[in-house]
């Protein structure tokens, strides 16, 4: 299992962040250009035992992505937990705490990559990198949003 925690503050209140970040429809806007985002606009609340469907295209390919979420306590933290996905088990933990004049927000992720120790290689060579970009750049379009 690999554990990664990602951080940054926007100078924007817990109640601001919240309403972004719990709306399905942002990801729209934190997912990168190059990847494609499909989701059912069937169930996007973020409350305990929804689960959100996402399709994202990655290169020629589309790829599920299902997630329930859970721990939901508004507006300090909620998490998706993958019940489909191309990982062997994902975990994100959304935490938003008033900081200095604004929200720190934290995402702390959980995962292990799929096929077994050629997924260990991948995760060394190309998913861990491609997590930190993701992270990045999701960070970046929040302040602009936010800040």
């Amino acid at each position: 299992m690999t554990r990664k925690r990602y951080e940054t503050v926007v100078r924007a209140d817990v109640q601001k962040v919240w309403r972004f970040h719990s709306n399905v429809s942002a990801l729209v806007l934190l997912t990168p250009p190059n990847r494609r985002l499909r989701f059912d606009p069937a169930e996007i609340e973020v409350t305990d035992g929804a689960t959100h469907r996402l399709k994202f295209g990655l290169g020629p390919f589309w790829m599920q992505w299902d997630a329930v979420i859970s721990d939901v306590v508004a507006p300090a933290r909620f998490r998706d937990t993958a019940i489909k996905c191309p990982f062997k088990s994902w975990t994100h933990l959304h935490e938003f705490v008033e900081h200095e004049g604004g929200t720190k927000i934290t995402d702390t992720i959980e995962y292990e990559p799929p096929f077994g120790i050629f997924g260990g290689l991948l995760d060394k060579l190309i998913i861990s990198k491609q997590l930190d970009q993701l992270f990045a750049f999701r960070h970046m379009i929040t302040h602009q949003q936010l800040s």
